[in-house]
């Protein structure tokens, strides 16, 4: 009893001692951060906020008296407005936009951002060719393999005909998305969704409903980082030219899981629509994301990103922090064909399988 008794009197002893560490940070001056992803479909636009201190409780990145000046092959453009939307309290304030410029390929795009106190913030990019798809086959399979990311799942492989278009070295990306659009009773709503890494979820078990799993399994995409025993890292289906090898044209080989067909109903009808998007990026897009998959390593379905070494953010911001890059696009459309089992969920009914 004396031993227990001892016992329990060091381990309070123990728990009672705290060491107070005091941190010391000396303040670093604050940056402009400047962040746009443009391309020919759309308006030049730019987001612009500030860095903010680490030990900051409540975080203010809001930029205000800011200004970008935009540059297109050296000739000076304008400056782009302001066109944050006072009623909008989802969309971060400072949205930035030049109306009616737009890029074309080739042009050399310079952004030049500045406010009072801070340095001025420049980057540049470059427009990157458009690289269209010259054709899509899709073929219905379901594998029993235990090891397969679609173990026991309908999916639907895609195999995208491409080839580099113009002369030297080229990054891409591809996408999948799919598109519900439903309507009940003169009711219209759109639910659009992107692919997520099936390597994301554990072996075997998916959750039902609207999830939409892609494997990137040809060998061109490249998981980043060095990939040791069940240790995956996040790959965004990014690639380059210089991996599609000597065959022209290349056919990308990805899936997806689950297949939803449409459906049609006196009171309910879907049009199940799967979308292929071919992404040539700029130099920038590209590594920038190479670098942020490296910063998510999945051991089954644990992240053990936040225990890894820090690493610098990929940065192409002169004076600044943030990423400016570009992209041209090209899109697939097919539609699925109509079926006679309901959709799993509807905007009206919820998960109506459940």
């Amino acid at each position: 009893m004396k031993h227990a008794v001892c016992s329990i009197l060091i381990l309070l002893s123990t728990i009672s001692c705290v060491r107070e560490i005091e941190l010391d940070y000396p303040p670093v001056p604050p940056k402009i951060v400047l962040n746009a992803s443009v391309s020919p479909e759309q308006d030049i636009s730019a987001f612009i906020s500030k860095t903010w201190f680490l030990l900051d409780s409540v975080p203010d990145s809001y930029l205000p008296e800011a200004t970008i000046h935009v540059y297109i092959n050296d000739n000076y453009k304008g400056v782009m407005k302001c066109v944050d939307d006072p009623k909008d309290t989802i969309t971060a304030r400072g949205q930035y936009q030049l109306p009616g410029c737009r890029l074309q390929t080739g042009d050399h795009l310079l952004l030049k951002a500045e406010a009072p106190g801070y340095e001025t913030a420049t980057a540049d990019v470059e427009m990157p060719p458009y690289t269209p798809i010259l054709s899509l086959d899709t073929v219905r399979f379901q594998s029993t393999s235990l090891t397969s990311p679609f173990y026991n799942i309908e999916g639907l492989r895609f195999l995208i005909n491409m080839k580099k278009g113009q002369p030297g070295r080229h990054y891409y990306r591809m996408l999948i998305e799919r598109i519900v659009d439903y309507e009940r009773n003169g009711e219209k709503s759109t639910v659009s969704q992107y692919g997520l890494n099936s390597y994301f979820f554990a072996s075997g078990y998916y959750p039902y409903g609207q999830v939409l799993l892609i494997d990137y399994e040809d060998p061109i995409f490249q998981i980043t980082g060095v990939s040791t025993g069940s240790v995956q890292y996040r790959s965004y289906g990014i690639f380059t030219d210089n991996l599609l090898g000597e065959q022209s044209p290349y056919k990308v080989r990805m899936s997806i899981a689950p297949i939803e067909n449409s459906y049609r109903s006196d009171t309910l009808s879907t049009r199940v629509t799967y979308k292929v998007h071919l992404l040539t990026v700029s130099e920038s897009y590209y590594q920038y994301f190479r670098m942020i998959g490296g910063l998510g390593i999945w051991l089954g379905n644990v992240d053990l990103g936040d225990v890894i070494e820090p690493e610098e953010t990929y940065s192409n911001v002169y004076n600044g922090f943030g990423v400016v890059t570009g992209y041209q696009r090209d899109t697939y459309s097919i539609t699925m064909p109509y079926d006679v089992v309901p959709p799993s969920w509807d905007p009206w009914n919820g998960y109506t399988s459940w």
